[in-house]
C-alpha cells in the first residue's frame, strides 16, 4: 500500500506530505478487478480509493484509471449520464469522476462483508465524501455487521468478536474496552449514513444500547482534526435525520458538552442543538440554550437554532437588546431553493383550484414575523385557501427520505427527521398537510390533475366542491 500513496502528517496534523505513484495505483486497481473475489485485494481497492479522496486527487489524474477497469458491464455503467451524476454532483466535497469503477466493484462485491469494519468505515466515509448515491451495498453490509455485533453483545459473548472476522488487527484494542468502535469512528459511519440518507436499524440498536460515549481512550481523539466532540455531534445529526430520539444519547451529549464547553467546538454544539430542536424535545432545547447563554457563549449558528424555536420562544431573560443581537448574528434569511417537481406541483394547483393556491410560499405573513426567524420549517411548497382553512401541500423528493435497511434484507424508504418534524410543526399549527411522495407524481401531464384532484379528495372543480358551481 504505501507504494501506491503514503500519508504523512505533521504534528497536531499539520502539514501533510503526498506521495502517489500512480503506475503503481493503476496496477493495484488491475489487480482488484481481476481478483475481485478475492478479500484482501477488495481490501487493497479500499485503501487506495481512500488515499484518493483524502489526497484530493481529481479527474485529470485519474482519467487513465479507467482503462485498467475493463470489465463491461462496470464501463457501461460509467458511461451512463445518470450514473456519472450520482458521483459529480455540486454538492461533493471531491469530484472523483474517475473513482465510479472503484466504487462499483465495490458496491457489487458478494463478500464486502469480509472486508471488517474498520475497512468498511473506511469506504463508508468515502463515499459521503464524494458523494456516491448508489453504496446500498456497502452500507447494508455495515449494518449487517453491527447486527452481528448486536447478537453477540447480548448473549454476553464479547470475547467472541475478536474471532469474528468482523474486526482486523488495527482494532484490536477496542475489543479490550468497553466498546467496539471508537467515537472517532462511530462519527464517520454516522456521518457518512446522515449525508447519504441511509437509515441503519441495527447501527442504532448499538447506539443506543451498548456503546459508551464515556469511555473513550484513543489518543487522537482529542487532537485538532479528529476531535471527539466532531464524532458525537455527528451522532446527534444522525439521529435527527432518521427522526429518533434516545434520552441515554442526547444526555450524554449534553454533560459532555457542559463539562467541556471550552473543548467544544462552536459548530458542532449547534449541531446537538439542532438535532434536539428537529427532534422536538423542547426541554432539553431550553436547558441547553439557558447554559450557553448564561455563560454568554451563544455563536451565530447557536442563534439560528434559538430562532427556530415557537414565537414565545425559550424565556432567556433577554432584553430587547440582546434579542436584536441574536437576530444580527444570524444574518440574512437563506435562500430557497424550487425544485422542477415542486414547481410542477405548484402549478397544476393553480389550475384545479381557480387560483385559491397562495403565490407566497412562506408561512410568515401568516404567522408574523420574518422569514429570517423561522427558517426552513416556514418555506412549504403551496398553501390552499381551503373556504378559510389553510391547506399546506408538500412535494417530497428523494431528499426528504431515508433508504431504510429493513430485517428481511430488502429496503424501502421513509420520511427522514427533518420532514416528520416540519410536518409536526404545521399540524401543531393547525394546518392540514397533504404529501406527495416523488414517486407518486405522474410522469405523464395528461394524468397529473386527476391525480392531485384525488389526492385532495376532490373529483370535482374547485368550485363545484365549494358549492359556487
Amino acid at each position: 500500500m504505501r507504494s501506491v500513496a503514503t500519508l504523512k502528517w505533521g504534528e497536531e496534523g499539520g502539514e501533510k506530505e503526498e506521495v502517489l505513484n500512480m503506475p503503481k495505483l493503476k496496477e493495484s486497481v488491475r489487480n482488484a478487478r481481476f481478483r475481485g473475489g478475492d478479500v484482501k485485494r477488495l481490501n487493497n481497492l479500499i485503501n487506495i480509493n481512500f488515499s484518493l479522496v483524502v489526497l484530493k486527487v481529481g479527474p485529470d489524474d485519474t482519467d487513465d484509471i479507467e482503462a485498467e477497469v475493463d470489465n463491461p458491464d462496470v464501463e457501461a455503467e460509467v458511461d451512463n449520464p445518470d450514473v456519472e451524476a450520482e458521483v459529480d454532483n455540486p454538492s461533493a466535497s471531491n469530484k472523483h469522476i474517475a473513482n465510479v469503477s472503484i466504487y462499483r466493484i465495490l458496491n457489487q462485491s458478494t463478500k464486502l462483508a469480509e472486508c471488517g469494519m474498520e475497512r468498511l468505515t473506511m469506504l463508508c466515509w468515502c463515499c459521503a465524501r464524494d458523494n456516491v448515491l448508489s453504496s446500498n451495498n456497502i452500507f447494508k453490509a455495515i449494518d449487517e455487521g453491527f447486527g452481528k455485533v448486536n447478537s453477540l453483545l447480548e448473549a454476553g459473548e464479547k470475547g467472541k468478536l475478536k474471532e469474528s472476522g468482523l474486526f482486523d488487527n488495527s482494532v484490536s484494542n477496542d475489543l479490550r474496552k468497553s466498546n467496539v468502535i471508537t467515537n472517532k469512528r462511530l462519527g464517520n459511519i454516522t456521518f457518512s449514513c446522515a449525508k447519504l440518507n441511509f437509515y441503519m436499524p441495527s447501527l442504532i440498536e448499538y447506539i443506543e444500547k451498548y456503546h459508551r460515549f464515556e469511555e473513550d481512550d484513543d489518543p487522537q481523539a482529542t487532537s485538532r482534526h479528529q476531535g471527539r466532540a466532531k464524532g458525537l455531534s455527528n451522532v446527534a445529526w444522525f439521529f435527527a435525520r432518521t427522526g429518533i430520539y434516545s434520552e441515554r444519547v442526547f444526555k450524554h451529549l449534553e454533560e459532555d458538552c457542559f463539562a467541556n464547553l471550552d473543548e467544544w467546538d462552536p459548530r458542532c454544539r449547534s449541531v446537538v442543538m439542532w438535532s434536539i430542536c428537529i427532534l422536538g424535545k423542547q426541554e432539553r432545547h431550553e436547558k441547553f440554550l439557558k447554559f450557553l447563554w448564561k455563560n454568554r457563549q451563544v455563536c451565530p449558528t447557536d442563534a439560528q437554532v434559538l430562532l427556530l424555536t415557537e414565537p414565545t420562544g425559550v424565556d432567556l431573560d433577554c432584553t430587547e437588546e440582546e434579542i436584536d443581537v441574536l437576530k444580527k448574528m444570524v444574518g440574512t434569511k437563506g435562500r430557497v431553493s424550487i425544485s422542477r417537481g415542486q414547481d410542477e406541483v405548484f402549478g397544476y394547483l393553480e389550475l384545479i383550484t381557480d387560483g385559491a393556491v397562495s403565490e407566497e410560499r412562506n408561512l410568515n405573513q401568516n404567522m408574523g414575523g420574518g422569514a429570517s426567524d423561522w427558517g426552513e420549517y416556514l418555506n412549504v411548497d403551496a398553501v390552499v385557501n381551503d373556504g378559510g382553512k389553510n391547506l399546506v401541500v408538500e412535494y417530497n423528493g428523494p431528499q426528504h427520505y431515508l433508504t431504510a435497511f429493513e430485517k428481511d434484507g430488502g429496503y424501502g424508504f421513509q420520511e427522514n427527521g427533518v420532514t416528520l418534524s416540519k410536518m409536526d410543526w404545521l399540524k401543531k399549527r393547525g394546518y392540514e398537510v397533504v404529501v406527495i411522495p416523488f414517486w407518486e407524481w405522474p410522469e405523464e401531464a395528461e394524468e397529473r390533475e386527476e391525480f392531485l384532484r384525488t389526492k385532495l379528495g376532490r373529483r370535482r372543480t374547485w368550485a363545484e366542491w365549494k358549492g359556487k358551481g
